[in-house]
Formats: C-alpha cells, sequence, structure tokens
C-alpha cells in the first residue's frame, strides 16, 4: 500500500486490488503520524488580493484587481489584471488566473522543447499541460510530452531539467545508465537539479 499527500493536502492511499476496508483503515491509522507531519509542510494558498505576488519565467508578476467589468485576465508590463477580481469568490479568481497561467505554461513550454528538441534530436509528437499533483512530467511510448503547468512557476535550471528529462525518454524508455548518460550530456547538474524539483513548492 502506498500513501501520497500532494502540493494541496490531498491524501491518497493507493492498495493491491483485494485489499480490504479494514486492512487500510489499519494501514492508515497506523501512517497517522506520518500523515500529518507531511499535512504540516504544505504551504496554505495565498490570498489571491491586490499586490499579491505570482511567479512567471519573465519576472514576477503583481496581481491587480479591478471592478466588475467583463474581459479576459491580461498581463501588462510586471502585472496580472483580472477583471471582476475585486468582488468574485476565492475560488473563482483562482479557477481564472489558472486557466490564464495554464496557457502561458504551454507557450513556456513549447519554447523549451523546441530548444530541447533540436539538441537531443528528437521530436515530440504531442505536448499536454496537465494538472498533476504528484508529478512533473511523463514521456509516452507515442512519443507525447505531458507536463505540470506549474512548470511556468520553476527556476530556469529546473524547468530546462524537467523537459531534458522527458525528452531524453524518447531514446530510453527507462531511468537506466544509458538514460542518465544522456541527461548528463545535456545537463551535468541533473542530480542537485532532480533533487530540488522534489522539493519545489509553489503558491498552488
Amino acid at each position: 500500500m502506498i500513501l501520497r499527500v500532494d502540493r494541496r493536502g490531498n491524501v491518497t492511499l493507493r492498495t493491491p486490488l483485494h485489499t480490504t476496508k479494514h486492512q487500510a483503515r489499519a494501514f492508515v491509522d497506523a501512517e497517522l503520524a506520518w500523515i500529518q507531519a507531511q499535512l504540516a509542510k504544505v504551504p496554505p494558498p495565498p490570498d489571491l488580493v491586490a499586490g499579491t505576488r505570482l511567479p512567471h519565467p519573465q519576472g514576477m508578476l503583481t496581481l491587480r484587481l479591478y471592478p466588475a467589468t467583463p474581459g479576459p485576465v491580461r498581463r501588462i508590463g510586471h502585472e496580472l489584471w483580472l477583471p471582476g477580481g475585486a468582488t468574485l469568490p476565492e475560488e473563482t479568481k483562482r479557477s481564472r488566473l489558472e486557466s490564464w497561467l495554464r496557457k502561458e505554461a504551454r507557450h513556456h513550454a513549447l519554447v523549451l522543447l523546441a530548444h530541447w528538441s533540436q539538441r537531443i534530436g528528437v521530436t515530440p509528437k504531442r505536448l499536454t499541460i496537465r494538472d498533476q499533483q504528484s508529478r512533473w512530467g511523463s514521456c509516452s511510448r507515442a512519443g507525447g510530452i505531458n507536463l505540470n503547468w506549474r512548470i511556468l512557476w520553476l527556476p530556469t535550471e529546473l524547468a530546462n531539467f524537467l523537459v531534458i528529462h522527458e525528452l531524453c525518454h524518447l531514446h530510453h524508455m527507462h531511468h537506466g545508465p544509458e538514460f542518465w548518460a544522456l541527461v548528463a550530456t545535456h545537463d551535468p547538474n541533473w542530480r542537485e537539479h532532480r533533487r530540488q524539483l522534489k522539493r519545489s513548492a509553489f503558491p498552488w
């Protein structure tokens, strides 16, 4: 059985097919102290008020909320404007901002993929941006690359490592010595970047 606590504080338990409810409950009870310790590490999401600062590859963005006028979320310089944000419920603000951030993440990821695909000598079939809570990315045998939209918030060196890692899987669909040797060719500091990526935490 495997317990996980994601960045939002959601606790999930994976069990073998024939595990009983009693066995699952007993396992969770035995690991309760560990669960509580992990939940204590989960940072609370920020209140999305005027002046909230959010990371972006082109520099920190300051959130600006203006009255209930129609229109899309838009970036003006280093400010991120949310129409009607002053009166919207917190979850609605978060949802609208996340939609905008996902589009930005896709553009950012496409630039990185174009850069590293040429150097690694591969051509991914497609890019999918996902809202994964426990994974940063994956590569399918069909040649598709899946990336967490929070790549937008990663430092440049970690975003590069993530993209390099997934593209190298198009040569080697495993984590054997050949795979890591190829990763090291393009990112000599991959071990440190891998460690940092596992520890990365973001606003939500």
